[in-house]
């Protein structure tokens, strides 16, 4: 299909169907232009310094991350209009995605802070890592029902677990089951098996706070298997 460009004041192209396939100098797919590095751009109305991602020298995704005026809920309007569909909402309500096949765009809000608009080559929709389909959501209710069993809770760890400087915290399950009832503390026991206690996403994986505890679990799927890969006292580091 001929592809026809236009020119936003936002500096952002897009395809016939409208997918964004630029974020300021940045075009996915093609060599950066030099100087490579942060810029500043104005993108669907939003002033800030834009970071790309590289692969080899070519752009494979690029962030704005806007100015305090910039307003997420215009942001939001724009895309949907120029995609022609409603975003994919993440867990939290805070990413939302318009999922292309040339590029794809995320729309991140951040609490208390301007929101980033992030460009990347296309995924997998509502299967990518912190959206509904991403199977984590079964894990989680295994991982809950199993809390006050340490045999069925330790099947839920990739082992050797590590801490999230990479120490080995236990090296196989035996040990950690032997561990696992005195490392909950009951007030949070409570609280997940109420729903109060949930973890967050993040790009490197979910991360469970259990305060009481002070113990931070965070979890990344291996495979086509969610599992608990790091095991550490208080905040990860």
């Amino acid at each position: 299909m001929k592809t026809i460009t236009f020119v936003l004041t936002t500096l952002l192209a897009s395809t016939a169907h409208a997918e964004i396939s630029k974020l300021g100098d940045y075009t996915l797919g093609l060599e950066a232009k030099k100087p490579v590095g942060p810029k500043t751009a104005t993108v669907l109305g939003c002033h800030g310094t834009i970071r790309p991602a590289l692969e080899k020298g070519r752009v494979v995704g690029a962030t704005l991350a806007a100015d305090a005026d910039c307003k997420a809920a215009d942001v939001e309007a724009q895309l949907t209009k120029e995609y022609g569909a409603a975003p994919i909402v993440d867990h939290d309500k805070r990413v939302k995605l318009w999922e292309g096949k040339i590029g794809s765009v995320l729309l991140v809000t951040p609490p208390s802070e301007p929101p980033l608009i992030h460009l990347e080559l296309p995924g997998a929709g509502a299967k990518r890592m912190c959206f509904s389909q991403d199977g984590f959501a079964a894990f989680w209710k295994t991982f809950k029902a199993a809390v006050d069993k340490p045999e069925a809770a330790v099947a839920t760890f990739k082992f050797p677990v590590k801490d999230f400087d990479g120490k080995v915290i236990s090296k196989d399950a035996k040990a950690l089951a032997k561990q696992w009832p005195t490392l909950l503390d009951g007030a949070d026991k409570k609280q997940l098996a109420s729903g109060a206690l949930i973890p967050t996403c993040a790009p490197d994986g979910y991360i469970l706070r259990l305060s009481k505890s002070n113990l931070s679990l965070q979890a990344k799927q291996v495979g086509e298997t969610w599992q608990w890969v790091r095991i550490n006292p208080g905040a990860p580091g």
